[in-house]
């Protein structure tokens, strides 16, 4: 297992309340596990503009944003090609 670090971080109570009900919807994921989860595939898989536009965007919801997840082709081809 990797070294994981222990932090300490501020969260607003509703956002709290939805991560701690994603855990209780399943018996083997933990409120850390889907912190660290959706932090690392965000921060490896966003581009750093769309990354500073998440950071920066005050009330994203409010304002109609959508987060994606979705595969790439192009990039996954160039991702496997840079491990050759």
């Amino acid at each position: 297992m990797e070294n994981l670090k222990l932090i300490s971080v501020r969260l607003e109570p509703e956002v709290l309340k939805k991560i701690d009900d994603l855990a209780a919807k399943s018996s083997y994921r933990t409120r850390s596990n889907i912190i660290q989860a959706i932090l690392k595939n965000v921060i490896e898989c966003a581009d750093s503009g769309a990354l500073w536009r998440i950071i920066d965007t005050l009330f994203a919801y409010d304002k109609g944003y959508k987060v994606e997840f979705r595969i790439d082709r192009e990039t996954l081809m160039n991702r496997r090609a840079a491990k050759e």
